[in-house]
């Protein structure tokens, strides 16, 4: 696989600053507190991108020259941002694009089970367990 300069460069930077925030900030990339990302910010100019407070970008998202990303949002693994995103938005896909707000995801997270909510012996019981009660209680499982 060819990598280009800029690739090498964020790479480099990582291995130096040990985090993708750090790396991003150091290669000119404004960006906010509380982010949590999982991609190199590898762009020709990075200090056209700019990324708002408690942001989440997914692994292997690529982030376009003159893009902001807003306060609040999530971007999706493999997403490719060409346009800005508003506050609290969840983009995904190539191109990024809106799929839900920030506070709807927040609250369904809320909603998923917890692991004392499993109950069996097996990694298959307890998956089973919350499947049955959770999704769809009126539907029967294949057994093995």
């Amino acid at each position: 696989m060819v990598k280009t300069r800029a690739q090498r460069f964020a790479r480099r930077l990582v291995a130096k600053t040990r985090s993708r925030e750090a790396a991003a900030r150091s290669a000119g990339v404004t960006i906010g507190s509380g982010c949590r990302i999982l991609s190199d910010v590898a762009t020709t100019e990075p200090w056209l991108v700019s990324i708002g407070s408690d942001v989440f970008v997914g692994a292997g998202a690529i982030i376009m020259p003159g893009v902001r990303i807003g306060d609040r949002c999530v971007v999706g693994a493999g997403s490719v941002v060409t346009r800005s995103i508003p506050d609290g938005t969840v983009a995904v896909g190539n191109p990024a694009r809106a799929i839900d707000t920030y506070d709807r995801l927040l609250a369904r997270m809320k909603a998923w089970p917890a692991a004392s909510d499993m109950v069996g012996n097996t990694r298959r019981q307890r998956a089973e367990s919350i499947a049955e009660r959770v999704h769809r209680p009126d539907m029967e499982l294949p057994r093995r």
